[in-house]
């Protein structure tokens, strides 16, 4: 089947990175083939290798992001700076680092899921807060990836179109919603953005914004690893200096990661590294299990700490909680 579209739809994330087109009037994300999943936005420059998104991922050890070794992780959080990014020897450009990003988020919608069509024009999301040097710096870097943008839109309204749109009866929504007053919340990998927009006159317009780069998803996945290795650990009677297998700890970093993405639709998950420690014995595999109610126990105060912001917009807004008519929950 070949996919006749002119423009499509780019998200190019904090933690990943998403392309996306509209087939027979319906949405075709275009994810990563291995785990189904959006691209993540992670690079390692080794040499003359460069190596982009999962494969990129599963080979760093730390859940931090910038320059780690020979890795970016989360290159977003240099838009609109004037540094150089410093990696792999080099000192890059902010739009070269981006640009590879996007360029293989590009050709892999083209190779596996496009047939070959062209991808020449995108429509861009961007945070609410984005200044003009990132959107430049953005443009620059779609340019060199050879991806002409169409149009920027900022995440919270395109979140909150996709879901209007997507509803059978749009019109009356839309209708129903004028003059009304809606919460959208994005929580995504590095920040939770919060925008309060209305409907004006058929219009989405925005009342106020405000981000949280201090609760992303990142956070829970740094208490997952912790619970894990602390159980392993505690199963086995270990002290807490053991030698771990390289790459061991990139693994169990993933399957953290998996492991949380699951409880979103099961009780229960399983974390396993099969060759986690240098050790003879049974302590050689970690295998831990984790349950929704546990994972929601051990992050609540991250979520809470989340949900205050909600109270804060609302307060500097001076929009009352029961104004509120619908609340848009997007992120991942």
């Amino acid at each position: 089947r070949v996919i006749m579209a002119k423009v499509y739809g780019l998200d190019f994330g904090t933690t990943n990175s998403l392309a996306s087109v509209v087939v027979a009037e319906q949405m075709l994300s275009l994810v990563n083939e291995e785990d189904q999943l959006p691209h993540p936005s992670v690079i390692r420059y080794h040499g003359d290798e460069v190596v982009v998104g999962r494969a990129a991922k599963n080979t760093i050890d730390t859940t931090g992001t910038g320059v780690i070794g020979d890795y970016v992780r989360s290159p977003k959080t240099y838009l609109g700076s004037y540094q150089k990014i410093h990696v792999g020897g080099v000192a890059r450009d902010v739009s070269d680092v981006i640009a590879t990003i996007l360029a293989f988020v590009k050709n892999d919608a083209c190779q596996r899921n496009l047939k070959g069509e062209a991808f020449e024009n995108a429509i861009m999301t961007i945070p609410v807060n984005s200044t003009g040097r990132a959107r430049r710096q953005l443009r620059e870097a779609a340019l060199k990836a050879g991806i002409h943008v169409h149009q920027f839109v900022q995440e919270p309204f395109a979140a909150l179109y996709g879901f209007l749109r997507s509803r059978p009866d749009f019109q009356r929504q839309i209708a129903e919603l004028e003059g009304r007053i809606i919460l959208v919340f994005d929580w995504g990998g590095g920040t939770l953005d919060l925008t309060l927009c209305k409907i004006s006159k058929g219009m989405m317009v925005q009342v106020q914004s405000k981000g949280d780069n201090t609760v992303g998803g990142d956070r829970f996945d740094e208490r997952l690893i912790r619970y894990a290795r602390n159980t392993h650990i505690d199963q086995y009677g270990l002290d807490d200096v053991f030698t771990e297998f390289p790459n061991s700890l990139a693994k169990l970093i993933a399957q953290c990661e998996m492991a949380k993405i699951g409880l979103s639709d099961r009780s229960n998950a399983t974390i396993a590294v099969a060759h986690y420690m240098k050790s003879d014995g049974p302590d050689r595999t970690l295998e831990v299990a984790i349950d929704r109610e546990l994972l929601v126990e051990m992050t609540k105060d991250i979520v809470l700490d989340g949900m205050r912001n909600i109270d804060q917009i609302l307060e500097s807004s001076g929009i009352n909680e029961a104004s509120i008519a619908q609340v848009i929950a997007t992120g991942g």
